[in-house]
């Protein structure tokens, strides 16, 4: 290995400072002693269940509810005249009733000529004729 010392121009290995200390020449790097943390133990205090009484649960029983089906009243549901216009097509175009049908509906029941004559305060009223005819609404 002499030879490659004066090829690279460098000793292999530590050398002498001037105080005597070792000098590294190399890439290597001196090994330094690195503490390491102690690990501590974790103490968890023991905590002892005391012993309550115990209360027995009383079942709760369910009282039987009669069902009843409500439905609302057509007067409480506010038709639009477009919901109107869309079961009234619906009807037709199913062929329960042909559109001509609907003419002495209006004039007989709500003494108007067509459905835009009819007043905001009578579409719940024509809706419950609608539906008695089969419309869905």
């Amino acid at each position: 290995m002499d030879f490659l010392k004066g090829f690279i121009g460098a000793s292999v290995g530590p050398g002498i400072s001037e105080d005597n200390g070792p000098i590294w020449t190399t890439n290597e790097v001196p090994k330094e002693e690195i503490p390491q943390p102690t690990a501590q133990p974790i103490v968890q205090p023991i905590v002892q269940p005391t012993a309550q009484p115990v209360q027995p649960v009383q079942p709760v029983q369910p009282t039987a509810q009669p069902t009843q089906t409500v439905t609302a009243p057509v007067s409480e549901v506010a038709y639009t005249f477009d919901q109107l216009t869309k079961a009234a097509i619906g009807l037709v175009q199913s062929g329960k009733i042909k559109s001509t049908d609907l003419t002495p509906v209006l004039v007989n029941g709500f003494g108007v000529n067509q459905m835009s004559d009819l007043k905001p305060e009578q579409y719940n009223d024509f809706a419950a004729k609608l539906k008695e005819l089969g419309g869905v609404i």
